[in-house]
């Protein structure tokens, strides 16, 4: 037994199959069987489904000229793969077309209408204002030939296999929905019989028909100058007795139908354009918070630098001429009271020097026994060198120590002076620690 595709979606969209995943009939396509118009907004490809089945695949939105186009190659080919007395049936892919003009369903309807050998035609994926049209005209009888709208592609190759009997010679595993019998077709395989291959009977013109035609053609122009993509709909004349008063109450709904999705349409932009703009001004919103807080973070290192610095003033002046004048004054022989005061002083200026900044020394530094002495001899005024020399170490040793101590104190940039912030640091025990 031949083995054919697994069954699964047929995305007609793609390039077709050789072989019908739904049905195991062989597709028959070539690249010459595309009509595309010059500015590309209309394509209809054709191909053979079996023996017996056409299949039509619309793309885009058609008018009158490339309607007649289309025919006639449609026409080509089916002389070629349907000559002769062969009967068939039509698929018709409509899910990528948008619509068509007035004068090209027209056109359509007629050419249909001519077709001898056409069994019946199946179509699915209609735009929403094609569809409504082409229920109407199929409910008033304009279709020489059986009409039926389906849900999808599957659903029409059971039908028009249920309707021409174009079953592959050699059974393949199927779905099982091919399996049951086609009941979206008034007439089954068995009970349709010959009268499937009779003739279609002639269109009869009578008085109520011409009336139906005349209000088909009608309602076609006025669904043909609707846009689904733009918003009104168009003007026309109310109608009050004329011929076509009977259809008021449809123009009436396919207006109030329009309506309402222009409405849909007009709340959705509103709704976008609300989100946009609310968006746009939550960007601007975050971009100056943004920049205010840049701001902020600047002036309050500005204001740490400023404190920084004051602080480093006060202790320096406490120890460059307060501290030197008190032991001058008690090194003077002063009274009792006198010395009693200048402890006094000397002990509240501790304290303040204390909660300024603290020792060098201090836990909060984590200085090495190594790092402290290079701090001190680098407030005293030493030079790397100098240092280097004192404490026998290498120069490299002695810049590894500066950089850890300026890491270790927080002193960031190279242009602030180390020696100028260690000086604010407070050490009574320097000058005793200092090497000789």
């Amino acid at each position: 037994m031949k083995h054919h595709p697994k069954a699964g979606p047929l995305h007609l969209a793609d390039p077709l199959p050789s072989v019908c995943p739904y049905s195991g009939l062989p597709i028959r396509t070539q690249a010459d069987w595309v009509y595309r118009n010059p500015n590309g907004s209309y394509e209809a490809s054709f191909a053979l489904i079996g023996q017996r089945i056409a299949l039509v695949i619309a793309k885009g939105y058609v008018e009158d000229a490339d309607m007649r186009r289309a025919i006639d190659l449609a026409e080509s080919i089916k002389a070629i793969v349907l000559p002769g007395s062969i009967r068939y049936a039509s698929i018709e892919n409509f899910t990528q077309a948008r619509g068509a003009t007035a004068e090209a369903r027209r056109r359509y309807l007629a050419y249909t209408n001519r077709l001898e050998r056409l069994l019946g035609t199946f179509v699915f994926g209609l735009p929403p204002f094609f569809r409504l049209s082409f229920n109407l005209t199929r409910r008033l009888g304009l279709h020489r030939h059986k009409v039926q709208v389906v849900a999808d592609y599957r659903a029409a190759i059971r039908a028009a296999i249920a309707l021409t009997g174009d079953e592959p010679k050699q059974h393949p595993r199927l779905p099982s929905q091919l399996k049951i019998a086609c009941t979206d077709w008034p007439l089954s395989i068995q009970a349709a019989g010959d009268r499937r291959l009779g003739q279609p009977p002639p269109l009869k013109a009578s008085a109520a028909e011409a009336a139906y035609r005349d209000h088909v053609d009608h309602l076609l122009e006025y669904l043909g100058g609707i846009d689904p993509q733009k918003p009104g709909i168009p003007q026309r004349r109310e109608v009050d007795g004329g011929r076509h008063a009977s259809l008021e109450p449809v123009y009436k709904a396919i207006e109030s139908m329009k309506t309402n999705m222009d409405h849909l349409v007009d709340q959705q932009q509103h709704t976008l354009a609300v989100l946009n703009h609310r968006r746009n001004e939550l960007q601007l919103k975050s971009a100056a918070l943004e920049r205010q807080n840049r701001d902020l973070r600047r002036l309050l290192q500005h204001n740490a630098d400023d404190n920084r610095e004051l602080e480093a003033g006060v202790v320096r002046n406490a120890h460059g001429i307060l501290k030197p004048l008190i032991r001058a004054m008690r090194d003077n022989r002063p009274t009792p009271a006198q010395t009693d005061c200048l402890n006094r002083l000397n002990r509240q200026l501790d304290e303040l020097l204390d909660s300024l900044a603290p020792r060098l020394d201090s836990p909060r530094f984590n200085l090495t026994s190594q790092e402290l002495r290079v701090a001190r001899l680098i407030r005293e005024g030493f030079a790397s060198r100098q240092i280097a020399a004192r404490l026998k170490i290498g120069i490299r040793t002695v810049t590894t120590h500066r950089m850890r101590i300026r890491t270790k104190l927080g002193i960031k940039g190279q242009r602030r002076n180390m020696r100028t912030c260690l000086l604010a640091i407070p050490d009574d025990d320097f000058e005793a620690k200092v090497p000789p």
